[in-house]
């Protein structure tokens, strides 16, 4: 940002700053408060750090939940990779029992029966 952006950005901060201060000291008198600038400054800082740590909270607990899905997603598939392998294997072991079965004679009869 250049200087001349760096000054305006400070002096309409400055303006809305003032312009909020104005209002709130406003809606104190009518209400019949009567808080000093300095009070409502802390209290505006008081609102902006409650503000941020919300925002922390908020930004910690959506990186924890995008790791917890990554690992989930990691677990699936591994989860599907040993599946795949598992039928595999199954259908290997049919194919093996169904190839001993057509070797077998017919004559023999089976065995428990």
């Amino acid at each position: 940002m250049g200087d001349a952006q760096t000054v305006v950005a400070l002096v309409v901060a400055g303006i809305l700053g003032g312009i909020g201060t104005w209002w709130s000291r406003r809606q104190l008198r009518k209400a019949g408060v009567g808080e000093t600038s300095i009070r409502i400054v802390k209290n505006l800082r008081e609102l902006a750090d409650t503000w941020e740590e919300k925002y922390n909270l908020e930004h910690e607990a959506r990186v924890s939940a995008e790791t917890a899905l990554a690992g989930v997603k990691a677990e699936q598939a591994i989860e599907r990779k040993l599946a795949s392998q598992d039928r595999r294997d199954l259908d290997d072991a049919l194919s093996q029992i169904r190839l001993l079965e057509r070797r077998r004679s017919p004559r023999q009869p089976r065995a428990g029966t």
